[in-house]
């Protein structure tokens, strides 16, 4: 441990220990900053490199191996570097700036997860990978709880507890870190459901970098007709239709082959189409494929893993099928005889898929070799049906490759508005599944992938994208589609297998979300500039004393505790200059931001549910998908429940229309007064995940609706709240006695 002080002092007073020193000062005199200035200036020396703008930006094509100057430095250097980003992530939560401070938390982080990229051995995601560095690993945990705290703050309770759950070093992790981590918060964060009931009634934007006010809407379809509720299915969106097939019923089935229709213009009823003809001898059970819209020819493909490649004829509504060539080639199998001419990815599922111009896209999946999942990435040119394999391979192999995503199943997919990228997010590599067939890297619990990589259609190339801004935690599962008329991809809902949560007495090391993510191409992340003077501390974060600190604690915590208490800085002591030097140096170049779509009320908790999105009128959809019981109050625990409603998605950003004219958002084109009273009914009637909230107390739960000519547009707890709230739901719905 001496030897390690040692050389941890030298190196400090080795890269501009000086400029470290100003950084501390100025943060005590609460000159915010002019610590940042300091800081940076202290980062830069760290790395020694002129050609490196911080953050680091992605490149035009690599991945993990492109991240060079954070791989570079050795642990103790690493650890002076995520030591600094962390103070200029306490720079920005004290001057509110919650953007600036996520972008250093997760370069602290970043830095951290560099270490791998320097092994001689790659290593995939899952396996753990610490250096036993006490001052190293206090600085994760440090950037994870303080980043735990500004995601809380911003109503992203999912990320919160990722952050202070999953901290990675477990296995390492010191008293001291400990302390830091908090096990007091973790224990109360991680009885939320994602979103809480207990915490939407009031959403609001507070601020409008990292949120977007949202609003999702149940449609009303007057007769099911044929359609059942269901997970694992298919579907699209043509022509103003909503086109569903498949799936499973519940855990035991029955599993469909049906094929339906729903006018969303006039949602009345749903229609039957042909189902689809194939024997499940030759395609196996419909059970997560993945249709494929070509609009040029108005075919729906389905592709089973096979050479035959099925599709739907849209206009004429009938089933096709068409022989596909070079399968076996592209996907580079190597088994028996008998699949290699017919189906070298027999039982194929799970994968995601896109169709651009007339290029099927498909990524990883589960296949009759492997139930964990797979990176293959395949493309099939739809005029010519041939098969080319663009990158991955059909099993996990001894090492991680980190030019390319790794192996997974039920990721997310979209591509970009000019056709150019193909994006993947999430999914999971489902290691427990993997058991029943003795794979490799087997284990008893999934990993879900925190990581966002696009793909470049031109070059051919992937890139491992940052995650930027109020980012969705990591899921499979998930529902994901673009939106050409907001120009931004939509995440909603899905399942993390080792996120964990506690209800009462019961743990589960599982979750289901029904939070919604939006992810911003056009936007990038902003820089705060200091104002002229005046009082910038955030008590909501800083409160916190296992997060706060002053800088006199942070020199000496190289060897010495955690910081104990809180900061109370009295004033900004400005710099001279109205744009500081420091923010000429950072990175201006970002590749998208998210943000999180706040809603007061919210479909139900869900995994392999389908967003849509209509291209005439660029509306959003939700259909179907499930939950476990255990997670939902029902009474049948232990099995799933299937849904089958259908859910509108209104987000309050500026839209195009068909004729290309600009439309204000949802609320934008509201009066103040308007959009009080829209979202103030919202708050008091919208339906918040499987529970409905009570018109007078706003308390969650199983209410009865009012029996009125309202016909149930309000609920109430009991009979007290019925008359406390009678006169007022009167009022604003027109209500009367029956």
């Amino acid at each position: 441990m001496s030897d390690n002080v040692e050389h941890a002092g030298y190196i400090l007073n080795f890269y501009d220990r000086p400029s470290r020193e100003r950084g501390d000062s100025a943060f005590d005199l609460g000159n915010y900053f002019a610590a940042r200035e300091a800081y940076i200036s202290a980062c830069y020396a760290l790395l020694d490199d002129e050609n490196v703008s911080i953050p680091l930006e992605a490149g035009k094509s690599g991945g993990g191996r492109q991240w060079q100057p954070y791989i570079r430095p050795d642990p103790l250097l690493k650890t002076f570097l995520m030591m600094c980003y962390n103070q200029l992530a306490r720079c920005a939560i004290a001057i509110n700036h919650s953007q600036e401070a996520l972008t250093w938390l997760e370069e602290a982080r970043f830095v951290w997860m560099t270490t791998r990229f320097s092994l001689n051995t790659p290593l995939f995601e899952w396996i753990r990978h610490n250096i036993a560095l006490p001052q190293l690993t206090k600085e994760l945990v440090t950037a994870h709880a303080l980043a735990s705290d500004v995601f809380e703050l911003l109503g992203n309770t999912s990320m919160a507890v990722d952050r202070r759950y999953n901290i990675g070093v477990e296995s390492i992790i010191t008293p001291e870190a400990t302390r830091i981590r908090d096990t007091g918060k973790l224990f109360r964060i991680t009885s939320l459901r994602h979103p809480d009931p207990s915490l939407t009634a009031s959403a609001r934007v507070t601020d409008p970098e990292l949120q977007v006010m949202g609003s999702w809407r149940k449609v009303h379809v007057r007769k099911k007709g044929p359609m059942k509720p269901r997970l694992g299915f298919a579907g699209f969106i043509w022509n103003g239709k909503l086109y569903i097939g498949g799936g499973l019923g519940e855990t035991k089935g029955p599993f469909y082959r049906d094929f339906c229709c729903l006018d969303l213009a006039q949602p009345t009823t749903w229609r039957a189409l042909p189902s689809f003809p194939q024997p499940e001898g030759r395609t196996g059970v419909w059970l997560c494929w993945s249709f494929a819209l070509h609009e040029a020819t108005a075919r729906a493909y389905l592709f089973t893993g096979t050479v035959q490649v099925d599709f739907f004829d849209l206009v004429a509504e009938k089933w096709h099928t068409v022989q596909t060539h070079g399968l076996r080639e592209a996907s580079r199998y190597r088994g028996i005889k008998v699949f290699e001419d017919n189906a070298p990815l027999c039982n194929f599922k799970d994968s995601t898929q896109q169709v651009v111009g007339d290029f099927l896209y498909v990524f990883g999946g589960t296949h009759h070799l492997t139930k964990m999942g797979s990176n293959l990435f395949l493309q099939l040119n739809l005029k010519t049906m041939v098969w080319r394999r663009l990158s991955g391979e059909m099993t996990a192999g001894e090492k991680a490759d980190y030019t390319c995503p790794g192996p997974r199943k039920t990721p997310s997919s979209w591509v970009d508005g000019k056709g150019e990228r193909f994006y993947l997010i999430g999914g999971e590599m489902d290691r427990s599944g993997g058991q029943d067939m003795n794979e490799r890297h087997a284990a008893d619990c999934g990993y879900a992938y925190e990581d966002l990589w696009s793909f470049d259609l031109k070059e051919e190339k992937w890139r491992n994208e940052r995650l930027v801004g109020n980012v969705p935690c990591p899921r499979s599962e998930a529902a994901c589609v673009y939106n050409p008329k907001l120009d931004k991809a939509i995440v909603f809902g899905g399942y993390n297998p080792a996120f964990g949560t506690q209800f009462e007495n019961n743990f589960f090391p599982f979750a289901y979300f029904a939070d919604t993510f939006m992810f911003c191409p056009d936007e990038s992340r902003k820089w705060s500039v200091p104002p002229p003077s005046g009082p910038a501390s955030n008590p909501k974060i800083f409160s916190n004393p296992s997060t706060a600190m002053s800088a006199s604690q942070s020199r000496s915590s190289i060897t010495s505790g955690i910081f104990s208490t809180p900061v109370t800085p009295s004033s900004i002591l400005a710099p001279s200059s109205t744009q500081p030097k420091s923010i000429a140096k950072l990175s201006k170049a970002t590749n998208g931001k998210w943000k999180h779509v706040l809603t007061r009320g919210f479909p139900t908790y869900r995994a392999q549910s389908l967003l849509l999105v209509d291209p005439a009128t660029g509306k959003t959809y939700l259909f179907g998908g499930y939950v476990n019981t255990d997670w939902v109050p029902s009474g049948r625990p232990g099995s799933s429940r299937t849904f089958c409603d259908l859910w509108e998605l209104r987000v309050d950003v500026r839209r195009v229309d068909g004729q290309g004219e600009e439309e204000e958002g949802w609320l934008e084109g509201m009066g103040e007064e308007e959009r009080e009273r829209v979202l103030e009914e919202e708050s008091r009637t919208a339906r918040v995940g499987p529970w409905q909230r009570c018109f007078a107390c706003g308390s969650a739960g199983r209410w009865k609706k009012c029996g009125g000519s309202c016909k149930g547009r309000a609920f109430f707890c009991d009979e007290e709240c019925l008359r406390d709230g009678w006169k007022q739901h009167k009022q604003m719905h027109g209500c009367r006695k029956l």
